[in-house]
């Protein structure tokens, strides 16, 4: 996870009173050389020292106890067996081995370090234990020694010599007996084994609270003299004994706090095998040092130990985290833009540790950096020529000395950088590294980053900028720092509290976090549904005769507001694409940790599973082509088993995916990685929140552009279809007008459905597509070189012809400039040579294709083929499927242009017979309609029609009779009437016409009468 931590220490120990730690000692201890060596990593096998036996396991039933407990090694007991620590002495190994002899007869497997095993054969040999090891090796070496052993004391007391078995030793390491501190709880009122490891040998309820100890400063078998001697004491048996009486005691104590003890399954081996098991370590090391150090940090310190002043700073220390999200070599990038920006002149040596959390659950990683350098600067007069290790550390040279010579400065220290003793640069190289790691992360893509400010700063800027959920998140109580040994005890209260807040804020932070994609997921929903009515409005208005009608002139007001509504639906568009979704805002943060080949994985699984619900769609909408298309029909039956084959094997390799990605899951289950990615999730949806308002601001601006240009086509429409009357030139304009729209639109979905026809892919090439695909591009090379042939052939065949004119030319005598009989030899020696050549090249290719063909014909291939080409259909439906719409729909609009072409050219024939004397025209009104409806006598002015109103002119006279009242749309009135005038009967008995040319005093008669008498003066004057 992205977390910043930056501390800089100095040369002394915490406390107002800190001692100074040696330099050298700190670099070996960041470094993990010398005894810090194995502070952090220990080898599995040492910390898995185990003496078992093959049939019975362990002394005490599968219980964990400690049952010994010394300065010179521990003894637990566990269901593995007999553990013991690290670097035991051979007494303790002794001691396990009788309890193991005791408890578990049998030879004796011994798991561990080869150093482990070796020592276990020591502790056998020089107590002389009745053991014997199951492992063939360690058992002849065992023999071995012990025949050595005792060839060499039979050579001992050959030459005289005398051995005595020692007895009771007054000083030695062997057990003896004291007091307990007083500190110590009887075993009964233990809630923890933690407490045993305080005591030796844990003491029965009846016996006297004592504890076994060894001597720390004798050893069994320390002889003091080095003077050969006539007699010499054998210690094995005292070895043995004690060994003995220790595992007698520890035997007869378990046996005596059974009950209690065997109910307490922690002990603290437990907690040290939790402190010392593989956490990492030092990972990686890096120095900059004066050639007289030999690249050795050691040296370099040890000699600011030996020749700094007292009072001065021998060496600094930047202790900083590095980012898990980045690799080794990633975060290195870090470590040096940091030297190089803030320690570009100093000497210095680093160590990056990477350690498992103490207080984690095993998954939770601590990498950092321990970077320890000398404040001393590396000025112009060390880089020219480095001063000795003894100058180099002494005082500076002051400023005010008389001889600031080269030579001076060189015989003094280098100078020291003060900054790092100064308080206020501290925010500022914090800054510095806080902007490092974050390019450093923008670099490699995370969007994650980190922050040098205080968490209350923190804090209250996300409350200024209404971010209360991180507020929130910030917003958490500082806990208390606890040291390696604090964290070991099991039974410490404050590690008890810690990791109970932990797992409680952990629960709340989840429900933050619900609550926040829950509070964004209607907030979207709620956007969806506006959406749905703003595109729902813009469709009704571009699919409307009116907006196809209308004027494309940019200048006029109608076309203004059809440049204004294109240009907020185009605006409202673009900000709408700048909102993310709760789903996609986690995948995309999810996609962030994991690994590019995890990456390549999950999205190739997601991938599957879209393209199995496509062919399942596909296969729905899949048609039976007509019975009497023979190679569309062949083609559909091919198709079916290779669909089925196609989802058999996506449902497969979706099965085989399962596994890895479920690992993936679960490894983004981990508590660090989990929180990052609910961060990132909130904080790619709290970019929703500033991005609403101008999301707000462009839906209202495509809102009223929509109102106001619909109002303008309707104001247009309603104007046109207002007026009382219409004169044919009128309905001429309108008509005219309309058509002009509509082809307009005709040619639109004509030049759309051209380009789409282009894009569909018929079965025969989406065969040839998949035999392309198959052979790998070799195929479309072929077609390539056979279109390239014949060409040739082409060529070859105008210029043979012209050969032959020439030769026939020649024969008859006739000359021509340039050509000659030998000439037309050399050209017909070539043209053969040429034609030859074309020959066998047709041969090659032909033998190619038959090639491939004969491939294609195999099943097995033919099967590949088809499945290949089922796959280039199923991409190509949308295409096609978009065509099939596009061409409805202009067929549609082909027959409105071609219906209302109809009409305007009526339009014309009326008026030519009109002549000079134009009539009016228009519909009856809403009163009229209503009059007609319910067979009232319609007004004096019209004559009532003759005939009975048939379905048509009743549906007709009843929307005339609603139009405009309960959001009923207006009439069309020039419309009707030019249908009226096309011979629609249905309009006709509903358009009235004026009789005269009086236009102050209209006579009106609808105009099926005066068809009627048109018909019948035409053929009156016909007759004529």
């Amino acid at each position: 996870m992205a977390l910043y931590y930056f501390t800089i220490k100095n040369d002394k120990k915490p406390g107002k009173f800190g001692t100074p730690i040696k330099a050298t000692e700190h670099a070996s201890y960041i470094e993990r050389q010398g005894k810090y060596e194995n502070i952090d990593e220990k080898d599995p096998k040492n910390q898995e020292n185990v003496i078992t036996t093959e049939g019975i396991k362990d002394a005490v039933e599968g219980n964990t106890l400690l049952l010994y407990d010394s300065p010179f090694g521990s003894i637990t007991n566990t269901k593995k067996g007999l553990v013991i620590t690290d670097d035991p002495s051979p007494d303790t190994i002794a001691i396990a081995m009788m309890v193991a002899q005791r408890k578990m007869p049998g030879p004796l497997v011994i798991r561990g370090s080869e150093l482990f095993q070796a020592k276990c054969v020591h502790a056998a040999l020089v107590a002389n234990l009745p053991v014997s090891f199951a492992d063939e090796n360690l058992q002849a070496i065992f023999e071995k020694k012990k025949e050595e052993r005792k060839h060499e004391r039979e050579e001992y007391r050959r030459q005289g010599g005398k051995i005595i078995r020692a007895g009771i030793l007054s000083e030695s390491d062997a057990p003896v007996l004291r007091t307990p501190p007083a500190s110590v709880t009887p075993p009964k009122t233990i809630s923890s084994l933690r407490k045993l490891s305080e005591l030796h040998v844990v003491p029965s309820e009846q016996q006297p609270k004592r504890v076994l100890q060894r001597d720390e400063k004798r050893r069994v078998g320390f002889d003091e003299s080095t003077r050969p001697a006539p007699v010499r004491w054998s210690l094995s048996w005292a070895r043995r004994e004690r060994a003995r009486i220790a595992a007698r005691r520890i035997l007869k104590n378990i046996d005596a706090n059974k009950e209690e003890l065997l109910a307490l399954r922690h002990v603290e081996y437990i907690n040290r095998e939790k402190a010392f098991k593989k956490k990492g370590g030092c990972v990686y090391t890096q120095h900059r040092l004066p050639k007289w150090a030999k690249d050795s940090p050691n040296v370099f310190f040890r000699a600011a130990d030996r020749y700094s002043p007292k009072k001065s700073d021998r060496y600094k220390e930047v202790v900083f985290a590095l980012q898990n999200e980045l690799t080794l070599e990633q975060n290195l990038e870090i470590v040096n833009r940091f030297i190089d920006e803030v320690l570009p002149n100093h000497y210095y040596t680093l160590a990056v540790h990477d350690k498992v959390g103490s207080m984690g659950n095993g998954e939770t990683h601590n990498l950092h950096v321990h970077l320890m350098f000398s404040p001393r600067i590396i000025d112009d007069v060390e880089k020219k020529k480095e001063r000795k290790r003894s100058d180099y550390f002494s005082y500076p040279l002051r400023k005010n000395a008389k001889d600031q010579s080269e030579e001076a400065k060189r015989t003094h220290g280098a100078p020291t950088d003060r900054k790092w003793s100064d308080k206020k640069e501290t925010p500022g190289i914090r800054a510095t590294f806080a902007d490092i790691t974050n390019d450093v992360l923008r670099k490699y893509g995370f969007r994650t980053q980190v922050d040098h400010r205080s968490l209350k700063a923190q804090e209250q800027e996300a409350l200024q900028n209404g971010d209360t959920l991180l507020a929130k998140i910030l917003h958490r109580i500082p806990e208390q720092h606890i040291g390696n040994f604090g964290v070991m005890r099991e039974d410490n209260p404050l590690v008890e509290t810690i990791k109970k807040y932990r797992i409680e804020q952990k629960e709340y932070l989840d429900l933050l976090f619900q609550a926040d994609v829950m509070e964004h997921d209607l907030a979207k929903k709620e956007h969806d549904k506006k959406e749905e009515k703003l595109q729902d409005d813009a469709k009704r208005v571009i699919d409307s005769q009116e907006f196809q009608e209308s004027d494309l002139d940019a200048s006029t007001r109608i076309g203004k507001l059809r440049t204004r509504f294109l240009n907020t639906i185009h605006d409202y568009e673009h900000k709408k694409e700048m909102l993310v979704s709760p789903e996609d805002a986690l995948e995309e943060a999810r996609l962030e940790y994991m690994t590019s080949e995890e990456r390549n994985v999950y999205l190739r699984y997601k991938h599957l599973l879209e393209e199995q619900e496509h062919w399942k769609t596909f296969e729905e909408n899949l048609q039976k082509p007509d019975t009497k298309d023979a190679d569309a029909l062949q083609a559909f039956q091919e198709l079916g088993p290779a669909l089925k084959e196609k989802q058999k094997a996506i449902a497969d390799e979706l099965t085989s995916l399962k596994e890895s990605v479920d690992t993936i899951n679960i490894r983004l289950k981990n508590p660090d990685i989990e929180k990052q990615i609910q961060l990132l999730t909130h904080k790619a949806l709290e970019e929703n929140r500033k991005m609403e308002p101008i999301l707000q601001k462009a839906e209202k601006a495509l809102e009223y552009a929509t109102r106001d240009l619909n109002d303008a086509l309707q104001e247009r429409t309603v104007e046109e279809n207002m007026k009382d009357s219409y004169t044919l030139s009128e309905l001429y304009g309108i008509i005219k007008k309309r058509l002009q729209g509509r082809k307009r639109n005709m040619y639109r979905l004509k030049r759309k459905a051209d380009a789409l026809h282009k894009k569909i892919i018929s079965p025969f090439r989406a065969l040839d597509i998949a035999k392309d695909v198959y052979s790998k591009g070799e195929l479309k090379k072929l077609r390539a070189f056979m279109r390239k042939l014949e060409k040739n052939e082409k060529a070859y065949e105008k210029e043979n012809g012209i050969w032959h004119m020439q030769q026939n030319a020649i024969l008859m005598g006739k000359k021509i400039e340039g050509v000659t009989l030998d000439s037309l030899m050399q050209r017909r020696t070539e043209l053969d040579e040429w034609n030859r050549e074309l020959i066998k090249k047709r041969q090659l290719l032909e033998n190619s294709f038959a090639h491939w063909d004969e491939l294609f014909r195999r099943p097995e291939i033919n099967k590949k083929l088809q499945e290949i080409s089922a796959g280039i259909l199923r991409k190509n439906e949308p295409v096609r499927k978009a065509y099939l719409d596009t061409m409805k729909d202009y067929t549609a609009e082909k027959a409105h242009v071609d219906f209302t072409q109809k009409l305007l050219n009526n339009i014309l024939r009326v008026a030519k017979q009109e002549g000079d004397k134009p009539r009016m025209y228009r519909t009856v009104t809403k009163e009229e309609a209503k009059a007609i409806l319910i067979g009232e006598t319609v007004p004096p002015s019209l004559t009532q029609p003759k005939s009975k109103l048939d379905k048509a002119v009743t549906a007709i006279a009843e929307k005339i009779a609603n139009s405009g009242s309960g959001g009923q749309s207006p009439i069309d009135r020039p419309s009707m009437i030019a249908e009226a005038l096309m011979g629609n009967n249905a309009y006709a008995q509903l358009v009235a016409v004026s009789k005269d040319d009086d236009m102050g005093l209209k006579n009106w008669s609808l105009m099926s009468e005066a068809q009627k008498e048109e018909e019948f003066n035409k053929n009156f004057y016909a007759n004529l």
